[in-house]
C-alpha cells in the first residue's frame, strides 16, 4: 500500500474548502503552508468553483479506486464460475488473508508510516474516531428498532454496515491526491489513526457483530473469536510508540520489505473473496433488502450528513476536517466478508450488502463533498 504521490495529483486543499479573506482556517493561508508552485484554480469571478472543479481530483481517485475494487472482483467472481477457483479455495483465501497477511500489512503499516513529530496531534484525532466510530455505532443501534422487524434476518449485521467502514482503502488515495505534499503527513496521521481504532472495535465487537448472526455462540467461544490475529497484531504494534521498537523494526530492511510485500496482496485477496462469494448461490433479491436499504441509508447518508453538519459548526482545522468527513462518508469495510466467511457469518448477505454500499459511494460520496465545497464557500 504505497502512499507515494507525483507532483502532478497533488492539489490545493480549497478544492474542497475554499478559503476566503473572512475566513479563519489560518493553516491553508500562513506562510509556508501550502507550496507556491501550485495549480491555478479559476473561477466564474464569483470565488466559487466550478462543479467540474470540485469533482477533480477527488472524485476521479475515487471513481478509479472503486473501479479497480470491482474489477478484482470480477477476477474472483469469474474464477469461481469457471470452476478454477473452488468454495473451499476461496474458504483458504478468506483464511489466509485473517491469520498472514492482514497481520503483516498491519505491523507493516504502523512501521513505517508513524511519524514521531505528529504524535501531539494523534490525541484529537483519537477522540474524533471513536467518537465517529461510537456515535455510528449508537446511531444505527436507534435505526435498527425503527427499520427492522424483530423476524427479519441481518439484525447484528445491520449494526456492523451501517457504522464500521472503510478506513484506509479508499480514504489513502484521496487524501494524498488532494492534499499538498506539506499536508500529506497530517492527513496520512489522522488516517493511521482511525484506521486504528476502526481496527480495534471491528477486530473485536464486530467480530460478534458480523459472525454467527443466526445463532449466538456460547460466550467462550466469543471470546475466542475475538482473540483473532488482526485484533492481537493490532495491539502489539502499539509498541511502535516507543522508539526502541520502531528502530529495531527499520533497521532490518528485509524483515519490513518482507512484510509490506505480504502485506500488499491483502486488499486484492479480500476483493477476490468477496467476488467468490458472490458466486456462490445468493438468495432471493427480496430476502434482507430492508436490512440492506436501511443500512445504506444510515452509512452512506445519514451519518455523513450529522458530519458534516458538526464540521460545519464547529469549523475544525480543514485537513483534519476534510479527513474526518471523507471517513464518515466510506462505505462499510471489506473485511465483513472475511469475518462473515470465518466466523459462522451470513455470507450471501453480507456479499450483497457490501456490493451495494460500494456502488451506491460512486454517488455520495461526491455529493457530500460537493455539499462541503458549497457550505465552506459561504463568508464566515
Amino acid at each position: 500500500m504505497e502512499l507515494e504521490t507525483g507532483g502532478k495529483r497533488l492539489f490545493r486543499m480549497h478544492r474542497f474548502f475554499p478559503v476566503h479573506s473572512a475566513a479563519r482556517w489560518d493553516i491553508l493561508t500562513s506562510p509556508g503552508a501550502i507550496p507556491q508552485k501550485t495549480t491555478d484554480l479559476s473561477t466564474d469571478g464569483n470565488e466559487k468553483p466550478m462543479l467540474s472543479q470540485l469533482l477533480q481530483p477527488a472524485n476521479t481517485i475515487l471513481l478509479q479506486a472503486i473501479g479497480k475494487l470491482f474489477l478484482i472482483s470480477l477476477l474472483g467472481y469469474g474464477a469461481v464460475r469457471l470452476r478454477i477457483l473452488s468454495g473451499q479455495a476461496v474458504a483458504s483465501l478468506s483464511k489466509f488473508v485473517l491469520a498472514i497477511s492482514l497481520p503483516c500489512l498491519i505491523i507493516a503499516t504502523l512501521g513505517r508510516e508513524l511519524q514521531y513529530s505528529l504524535l501531539p496531534q494523534m490525541g484529537l484525532c483519537l477522540v474524533a474516531a471513536l467518537v465517529l466510530n461510537l456515535s455510528g455505532l449508537l446511531i444505527a443501534l436507534a435505526g435498527r428498532g425503527i427499520i427492522l422487524k424483530k423476524e427479519q434476518p441481518g439484525q447484528r449485521l445491520f449494526l456492523s454496515l451501517s457504522s464500521l467502514q472503510n478506513s484506509g482503502y479508499l480514504p489513502i488515495p484521496l487524501v494524498t491526491a488532494v492534499l499538498p505534499e506539506g499536508l500529506q503527513a497530517s492527513g496520512l496521521l489522522f488516517i493511521f489513526v482511525y484506521m486504528l481504532v476502526m481496527g480495534l472495535i471491528f477486530w473485536s465487537f464486530g467480530i460478534l457483530l458480523v459472525g454467527r448472526n443466526h445463532a449466538p455462540g456460547n460466550l467462550r467461544q466469543q471470546l475466542k473469536n475475538m482473540a483473532n490475529p488482526p485484533l492481537l497484531v493490532t495491539l502489539a504494534s502499539l509498541f511502535f510508540l516507543f522508539p526502541p521498537v520502531k528502530s529495531a523494526l527499520s533497521a532490518l530492511p528485509l524483515l519490513q520489505d518482507t512484510l509490506t510485500a505480504v502485506g500488499e496482496t491483502t486488499i486484492p485477496l479480500v476483493l477476490i473473496v468477496l467476488g467468490g462469494s458472490l458466486a456462490e448461490k445468493l438468495p432471493p433479491l427480496d430476502r434482507g433488502k430492508i436490512m440492506i436499504a436501511g443500512s445504506c441509508a444510515i452509512k452512506m447518508l445519514l451519518i455523513p450528513a450529522l458530519t458534516l453538519l458538526a464540521i460545519t459548526a464547529v469549523r475544525p482545522e480543514p485537513v483534519f476536517a476534510f479527513v474526518l468527513l471523507l471517513e464518515s462518508t466510506m462505505p462499510a469495510a471489506l473485511n465483513h466478508i472475511v469475518v462473515a466467511r470465518e466466523y459462522g457469518g451470513d455470507v450471501p448477505l453480507t456479499s450483497r450488502a457490501l456490493l451495494v454500499q460500494y456502488l451506491l459511494a460512486l454517488f455520495t460520496v461526491p455529493l457530500f463533498l460537493i455539499l462541503a465545497n458549497l457550505l465552506f464557500s459561504l463568508p464566515v
